[in-house]
Order: C-alpha cells, then structure tokens, then sequence
C-alpha cells in the first residue's frame, strides 16, 4: 500500500488523505511542479505544497501550528519536507512579461502571438487606458488601444506573426518531429519571451502566459526555448487579469485583425473571423472561384473543416 501510495500520490490521493483525518481544503491552486492546498481543522490553518518530480513527491507544510503539522508528517508520513521548492509570486515591484495569442482558433488569417513586459506603474498606465483582456473589447478598440500601447510603449513589446503559409509549413514541421499545436504555440511564446526578457535589469524574470496548454511540458518548452527558469514561468488560465497579459491579448488580437484584412484585399476574398459556418461557405467558395493554391495563403489548412 505504501509503495502504492509513493508510486501514484497526488492531488487526489493527499485531497483523500485530508479527508479522512478532518482536515478541510479552503482552496486548491497551480504551481510549478505541483499544486497548492489551502486546509483547515477548526480553527488552526496552513499551506501545504505538494511537488511531483523525477524524484519523487515532496510536501512542504507551511505556516502550521506545531499540532497540525505534526498531523500532516504522520498522514504523509516520508513525503514531507521542510524544503519548499521556489513559486513564482507576481510581486507590482519587480518586472513581469505577460504573453497571448489570438488567431489560434480562426481558420482565415494569420496567428499571432505577443508578449508585453510590465511593473507597478506600468499596470496602472495599462489600467488606466483601458486596456484589459481582447476578447472583452471590440474589434476597432483593441486596433485603436494596440496602437495606443505600441506608441507609449514600444520597448516593452514583442509580437510575432505567423501568417497562413508560414503557420501551414510550421504545424507540419511540428508534427514531423512529434509535435502539435501545443508545441508550436509554446516556441511561438517563448520567442516573443526571450526578446523581452534580456531586458529585464538582468533579473530573471517572472512570466505568466495566458494557458493554452494543461500540461507542464509546454512550460518546459517554454523554458528552454526562452531561457527563463521553469519556476518563474505560470500558466493560468484567465490571465488577462494580469495587465502585462491584457497588453498582450489586445497587441496579438490588434496583429491578427491586420493580417486578416490585409490578406482579404490581397487575395480580393472575403475571410471571415472564427471556424463556424460562415467561414465554411467563404472555403467553398474560395475553392470554386481561386482554387487550393489561393487557399492554402489566407488559411490554416490544418484545421478541420468543411
């Protein structure tokens, strides 16, 4: 049993555990390598941190009453450690890069993906001139407040453009090596990363990317690729709560929306946003009147459609 428990513990194993001996979770968070319970037993309250590794699995208690605590060794008996490995913790006083994408899901038009690097003024300015999460603005809004950020903050963002060609021939590559979205999503992040992150006062910054992935391997990817140590890297679904991420939802959105229209009066084709069936009749006859070579320039020929 104890070897069972060694091989397969996890977030629900330690959440049983928990159970069975009174202890209730307040709350349940992500973090590198692992996830964080926020527990209680009457009145007394602590953290734990449970890590997953190559090694192994670590909890850490933090903040415990001696009482808890010794509850929690007993309970996890041989996994608890006093060692708590680094969480990335967004503080307003150092710098921080925020990074999206938009495009992603939009068969027609190209993908973008930007990232902006941010500190405590630079949140209130963002804040300030509206800027927050793309999908929340209009299509006009998010061009005008890119070009708005882009003018006061030139240095501060990285944008890259993928457009269909370009997307057809590296989501084929990707898949050639083993690779899928998930994996072109992630060098794409970590590009536009890496160029803002030397200048960071050559501090290690922290990064959140808005999550386009559940799994820890595109944050590895990310890492790599980007050079930002793994533990200063958070991916949380709903970022754009975070306004280095807003600026970077509205600059990628603002790239995609260009691309679109400058593709459109190019080709002479009208290319609709999205994948539904408007778009599915604008393929068809894009197919009747220019053919698939034409096709293959305005869209992401991966995507299945019909």
């Amino acid at each position: 049993m104890v070897t069972a428990a060694r091989k397969h513990l996890a977030a629900g194993f330690v959440a049983a555990q928990l159970s069975k001996h009174a202890i209730t979770i307040k709350s349940r968070s992500i973090l590198p390598y692992g996830e964080q319970f926020l527990i209680a037993r009457g009145a007394e309250r602590a953290v734990i941190n449970v890590y997953s590794g190559k090694k192994g699995t670590k909890i850490v208690p933090q903040g415990a009453s001696a009482a808890l605590k010794k509850t929690i060794g007993e309970i996890f008996c041989g996994y608890v450690s006093s060692t708590a490995v680094p969480a990335v913790v967004i503080s307003p006083k150092k710098p921080y890069i925020g990074s999206d994408e938009s495009g992603k899901g939009d068969y027609f038009g190209p993908l973008a993906v930007a990232a902006f690097l941010s500190d405590a003024a630079t949140d209130k300015s963002l804040s300030a001139s509206g800027v927050r999460d793309s999908k929340k603005l209009t299509d006009e809004a998010a061009l005008r407040i890119a070009a708005a950020i882009k003018s006061d903050f030139a240095a501060r963002c990285a944008v890259v453009v993928l457009e269909p060609v370009e997307y057809n021939a590296a989501y084929a590559k990707e898949l050639s090596r083993g690779g899928n979205l998930n994996t072109l999503l992630a060098r794409l992040h970590a590009d536009v990363i890496r160029r803002l992150a030397p200048t960071s006062a050559g501090r290690r910054p922290d990064v959140i990317v808005d999550a386009f992935a559940k799994s820890g391997a595109a944050r590895d990817m990310i890492s790599a690729v980007s050079a930002v140590p793994p533990q200063n890297i958070r991916m949380l679904e709903r970022a754009e709560r975070y306004p280095a991420v807003a600026a970077a939802s509205v600059l990628a959105r603002a790239a995609y929306l260009e691309g679109l229209s400058r593709l459109a009066k190019t080709r002479g084709v009208y290319l609709p946003k999205g994948a539904g069936r408007e778009v599915s009749a604008a393929r068809r006859k894009i197919l009747e009147t220019s053919g698939q070579t034409v096709l293959g320039l305005v869209a992401k020929t991966s995507f299945k459609i019909s």
